[in-house]
């Protein structure tokens, strides 16, 4: 999850020294506490300016506008911030991500999202959108409507309204993401649309399109709707597939949770969760595709199911073990009629039934531990309704 951040401070406190006071004198770090005007924070702290004093004439964006985000590595050593400039050996973009990098000689500035060269084929300075990052921010992906790569040829067609999916990985070129597996130009007008990046180390990207860049290896045509792809490893694999290679529902399929930061993929990016769309008679489902070679249905029923069923996806555990979701029927034996909060575990492919419906937010790595919310009073501490934690043979508490 990618933090918003004001400003980077230094740290150094020496063992049971307070800088606070006549102490300050003390710090290691006076000189640049003197230097940066900080001498009057406490704990030897000192202020550090992570984007450069020369912006071009712009100024850092805090605040997301134009879809740039702003956030800090786990390690804390690296930030990303956004302007309304060009600078760092750029020209001609209007809003761009920047990459700052604690040096031992101070912050050096990257541009995140500039193409390596000017002369790219159809760059015409359009500004690129941040959307993610993996959680080292070596990789940010960002979306456009410009072309980044020569293949990419829509922008003529459906200039300003085609969106493309493009990763920046720290150090390399920018690589276009939605992209199709063959080395042939691609001028279709269809939207690509970001929905997830394996935070552990950027590898993966999903995205949703129409286009059909993608065939499965058997099956009947997909008739409508979109579909759900894995850029991994410089290919493009499609995700909504069953283990067979066949189409996993004919009305296309999508992410199956639409909300910011709901997890759809684990950690690594071997597994990415998915929702068939509704066909005919035929209902949604949940799926898990896993390692792009084989797809489980998560949420199968145990028992026979009645019409009008829904399922709800809510989030799966960080190692991909573990996919909690809604369903408004029983869907194991002894389960309450009305249904409610489901398990799937992965490892032996069986369904368990967890709580009443309730909103899972958050769980431990490997799902353990699940975190919910709720209206409804789940223990005897009042007032009742609020946040949860339940794990694996305890009550919520």
């Amino acid at each position: 999850m990618l933090r918003r951040i004001v400003v980077v401070l230094a740290v150094c406190v020496p063992i049971g020294l307070s800088a606070a006071g006549p102490a300050a004198a003390a710090c290691p770090n006076e000189q640049l506490r003197a230097e940066n005007d900080s001498t009057q924070l406490p704990e030897c702290r000192a202020y550090e300016m992570v984007s450069p004093p020369d912006k071009n004439g712009g100024a850092v964006n805090f605040e997301g506008y134009f879809g740039s985000i702003t956030g800090v590595s786990a390690t804390g050593e690296r930030a990303l911030f956004g302007s309304f400039s060009g600078f760092a050996g750029i020209e001609g973009v209007t809003t761009n991500s920047y990459w700052a990098d604690r040096t031992s000689s101070g912050w050096a500035t990257t541009p995140a999202s500039a193409p390596p060269s000017a002369d790219r084929a159809g760059f015409t300075g359009a500004n690129p959108q941040g959307v993610a990052g993996s959680q080292d921010l070596a990789t940010v992906i960002f979306s456009t409507n410009d072309s980044w790569d020569p293949l990419d040829q829509d922008g003529e067609t459906a200039e300003f309204t085609t969106l493309d999916v493009y990763a920046a990985r720290h150090g390399l070129p920018v690589e276009w993401a939605s992209r199709p597996n063959a080395e042939a130009p691609d001028a279709t007008p269809a939207e690509a649309a970001y929905r997830a990046v394996s935070e552990a180390d950027g590898s993966h990207v999903v995205f949703e399109s129409e286009e059909r860049f993608v065939a499965p290896e058997s099956g009947p045509a997909q008739t409508q709707g979109p579909n759900l792809f894995d850029r991994t490893g410089g290919h493009t694999y499609l995700v909504g597939v069953t283990s067979t290679g066949a189409l996993a529902g004919q009305c296309g399929v999508t992410t199956p949770n639409q909300a910011i930061g709901a997890r759809i993929v684990s950690a690594d990016g071997s597994e990415v969760a998915f929702k068939t769309r509704a066909c005919g008679a035929t209902p949604s489902e949940l799926y898990l595709r896993i390692g792009n070679q084989r797809t489980v249905e998560v949420s199968r029923s145990r028992v026979p199911l009645g019409p009008g069923v829904e399922f709800t996806f809510e989030t799966m555990s960080p190692d991909g073990g573990r996919v909690f979701f809604l369903s408004n029927q029983a869907l194991t034996p002894g389960a309450p009629s009305e249904g409610g909060t489901y398990e799937y575990d992965v490892a032996d492919d069986s369904l368990h039934y967890l709580l009443p419906a309730v909103s899972v937010q958050r769980t431990s790595w490997d799902g353990t531990r699940v975190y919910f919310q709720s209206p409804s009073q789940f223990s005897t501490a009042p007032p009742g309704g609020g946040t949860y934690l339940t794990e694996r043979g305890n009550s919520p508490v």
